[in-house]
């Protein structure tokens, strides 16, 4: 299923840039405090205190809002997440791929993540730029012989992704009551242990531990993980 979307340029003058931007950030408030089938464009226009036509000058429709939200996630991780990427295996890289994954939806407010994260979502429908990265990572893995060709890279990837957004789901129809990034390290980590042509030694696996302390709250910004930390602190 292809989702074409005209993307309208940007006015050259700061004012433009600025005018669109205003429109887009108040965009995304109104539709995850309405939801996407509730907001309306007129709704939106009144919190940015523009006309509905110049609403139109810079986004179609609300599909727009969310194509610009993705392209700007997906700028981000390719461009200042993914050099971050490390592991001695490459099973260490995917899980590395996936803490920054969850840092970035972690920096975003819960509400728009609990507003995208929907079965209405369209864009879920699409391979991404930043799913791309992950494909490479994975096929590497593969021609190296550390990763099975049980399955292909990109049927992996699709298959990982399918497994953290139901994850987020969960995470957001709870309130957060658990720290998405340790509860995604473990999913991911116990699936990509069944793809591997040699088992490798991942206690948290084994064992079934999610490293988090029972008796305090959900840390939404600042995990205990010191690569976490490391991570998010030099984005």
């Amino acid at each position: 299923m292809n989702y074409e979307i005209e993307v309208k340029p940007v006015g050259k003058t700061p004012k433009s840039a600025r005018t669109k931007d205003r429109i887009y950030h108040s965009a995304l408030d109104i539709l995850a405090e309405r939801g996407f089938e509730n907001a309306t464009i007129r709704d939106i226009c009144k919190h940015s205190a523009v006309s509905i036509g110049t609403f139109y000058s810079y986004f179609n429709s609300k599909n727009d809002i969310l194509f610009e939200f993705f392209r700007n996630m997906d700028n981000h991780f390719t461009k200042d997440l993914a050099p971050k990427i490390t592991g001695e295996t490459y099973m260490d890289r995917i899980r590395c791929y996936f803490k920054l994954y969850s840092a970035m939806l972690m920096d975003s407010s819960f509400d728009t993540i609990c507003m995208l994260f929907s079965t209405s979502n369209i864009w879920f429908a699409r391979t991404r730029p930043m799913q791309k990265v992950l494909v490479g990572i994975i096929a590497e893995g593969q021609e190296a012989g550390e990763i099975s060709l049980r399955m292909p890279a990109t049927e992996i990837c699709e298959y990982l992704f399918v497994l953290v957004r139901g994850l987020v789901f969960q995470w957001c129809s709870v309130n957060a009551a658990f720290e998405l990034w340790t509860r995604t390290d473990l999913y991911i980590a116990t699936a990509m242990s069944s793809l591997l042509t040699e088992p490798l030694a991942y206690p948290e696996v084994k064992e079934g531990i999610i490293r988090r302390d029972p008796s305090k709250p959900p840390a939404m910004s600042e995990p205990s993980d010191p690569d976490m930390t490391e991570i998010r602190g030099n984005k």
